[in-house]
């Protein structure tokens, strides 16, 4: 006989196999339940979409008041103006109120304005600071549940 057919050959454990067919089975699922939601042929969470949907349907109505532009000049050595154009952000039966006060709304935006030191126009963030600061002295003037947002539409020195 030949050294071959004497050699043992020694066979696998059975549990190896099993060990390994669970994990695989796993990430083969994992796999596939990403891949048909990442399609959309299957939500995990059906209900969200649905909700998204009603709150898109239960929008309420919103009026736009314009605010006369803000042209202010800025002092320094070199003579800068500041043009500004704002909107108010409010619920339709509230946006009568809103026009009503613009001359006092005007005037709590130029007096905050020109109070800047001109040199802080150059900073990084100024208008998100500008923005909190005049929906603070909007809500002020209006109170705080007579508007919706500010929108600051045009920003430019001159």
């Amino acid at each position: 006989m030949s050294e071959a057919d004497t050699i043992d050959t020694v066979p696998n454990p059975p549990g190896k196999s099993k060990r390994l067919i669970l994990p695989l089975l796993a990430v083969i699922c994992a796999f596939a339940g990403f891949s048909v939601s990442y399609m959309g042929f299957w939500s995990p969470f059906p209900a969200a979409g649905q909700r998204v949907d009603a709150a898109a349907a239960q929008v309420p109505d919103v009026a736009f008041v314009d605010v006369p532009p803000l042209i202010l000049s800025l002092p320094g050595a070199a003579p800068r103006t500041l043009v500004m154009t704002v909107k108010i952000e409010a619920e339709t039966g509230k946006a009568a109120h809103v026009r009503q006060m613009i001359p006092r709304i005007s005037d709590a935006f130029n007096v905050f304005l020109s109070e800047i030191d001109p040199v802080a126009f150059q900073r990084r963030g100024i208008l998100e600071i500008i923005r909190n600061e005049m929906i603070t002295r909007l809500s002020y003037a209006l109170g705080p549940d007579s508007f919706d947002d500010l929108l600051i539409t045009e920003f430019r020195i001159q």
